[in-house]
């Protein structure tokens, strides 16, 4: 099976990050609120390195590549917001340089988002396309063994 529809695991640990969102860990914990975000994106990334070691077979390279750096980019967000408790301008007053990283951030993040839409992006097309061919072939089968139309 090659289909896109690989994703289950992905909006499982997609939900339970939600509920881990919305849970005060707060009450149990000193958290900031990026760092309480940052365990619920944790959970989220997870989701894709346990969706792409599960499907591993059933993927292509693409696929594959596209689960992989997903997971890579949003645990990186949430390692760089679990760090950097300081990134909520309302918890501390900004200095020069934390300014200076935030936008450093906001940077990485943004051409880090582009490149992983752009991966996820060919994955789809070469998943569209592969799907394009084998209805093509299916139809043409049709055709030899039904007599035409």
């Amino acid at each position: 099976m090659r289909h896109i529809r690989h994703l289950e695991l992905v909006l499982i640990a997609m939900i339970i990050a939600v509920v881990a969102r919305n849970f005060p860990l707060q009450h149990y914990m000193p958290l900031s609120r990026y760092q309480h975000w940052s365990i619920a994106l944790y959970i989220w990334a997870l989701g894709f390195f346990i969706q792409a070691a599960w499907s591993w077979r059933k993927l292509t390279t693409n696929g594959k590549i596209a689960l992989i750096a997903a997971g890579t980019y949003v645990s990186g967000a949430a390692m760089a917001l679990y760090t950097n408790p300081w990134l909520d301008t309302t918890v501390s007053l900004q200095t020069t340089e934390q300014a200076e990283t935030r936008y450093l951030l906001s940077a990485v993040w943004a051409v880090g988002g582009v490149l992983v839409g752009i991966v996820w992006m060919r994955w789809g097309l070469v998943e569209l396309d592969y799907l394009k061919r084998k209805e093509e072939q299916m139809d043409s089968h049709a055709c030899e063994v039904g007599g035409g139309d």
